[in-house]
């Protein structure tokens, strides 16, 4: 239990104003990643609007479940390669009361976007950006104790962004 973090002890984690279940599956939900929320936000111009969001890597929801709570009309899509992090996106998406308008897939990042023809007024995600080399520089409590997958981008960080 050496430097493993409160928020798994407690399961829990406060971000954008709600609680979010964690397991050993998802990263734990930090302040930074709540500008990308209030970024998204600060563009809608109607907060009521029935948008259509995709969440890639969605690991335990944050993402889209706070811009859900923000947006009552929108219905999203949340993918993720963990089926275990998608346990935690379910369950947080049921205990926050957007369990009818989240779906989660399990995926590796757009192969399981449905190819209906519609498309997605909002795209979010905060993929992964640490260079494998850099893992020995991480502070101890991320490096022992969340899941690598969520982090590592390969030689330059960059796997994921398409650079």
């Amino acid at each position: 239990m050496r430097h493993e973090p409160i928020a798994y002890l407690v399961g829990k984690r406060e971000f954008h104003g709600h609680d979010f279940s964690l397991n050993h599956a998802t990263l734990i939900p930090r302040p930074d990643s709540e500008t990308l929320v209030d970024a998204v936000l600060d563009q809608m111009p109607d907060r009521d609007g029935a948008y259509r969001i995709l969440d890639l890597g969605t690991g335990s929801g944050c993402l889209l479940l706070s811009l859900l709570m923000a947006l009552p009309k929108a219905r999203g899509l949340g993918l993720d390669i963990s089926a275990d992090a998608l346990l935690m996106a379910r369950r947080n998406a049921e205990n926050l009361g957007c369990g009818l308008r989240a779906d989660f897939l399990e995926s590796d990042w757009l192969a399981g976007v449905p190819h209906d023809g519609r498309s997605y007024d909002i795209i979010i995600s905060n993929p992964p950006y640490i260079p494998h080399g850099d893992v020995q520089n991480l502070m101890a409590d991320v490096r022992d104790h969340e899941p690598c997958a969520p982090l590592m981008a390969g030689r330059m960080g960059l796997m994921f962004i398409g650079l």
